[in-house]
């Protein structure tokens, strides 16, 4: 119980678990906006393309190829 306590208290261990924790938080932020642009950009590309009346499929495939 003692050595659990101990590992607890480390500052060592704080001090790398904050950081950790600050890159994991940035790398979902950074996560989330590129998914957000990467679906605007998919949308307006569809919108643009179905305005000049191409094809459905290719559509289609042009708006996955860029979304992923």
């Amino acid at each position: 119980m003692d050595r659990v306590k101990e590992l607890l208290s480390n500052t060592e261990w704080q001090q790398m678990a904050l950081e950790w924790s600050l890159k994991v938080v940035i790398a979902l932020a950074i996560f989330v906006v590129g998914r957000w642009v990467a679906k605007k950009v998919t949308g307006t590309m569809r919108t643009v393309m179905t305005a000049r009346e191409l094809e459905v499929t290719l559509i289609a495939f042009l708006g996955n190829l860029v979304y992923a």
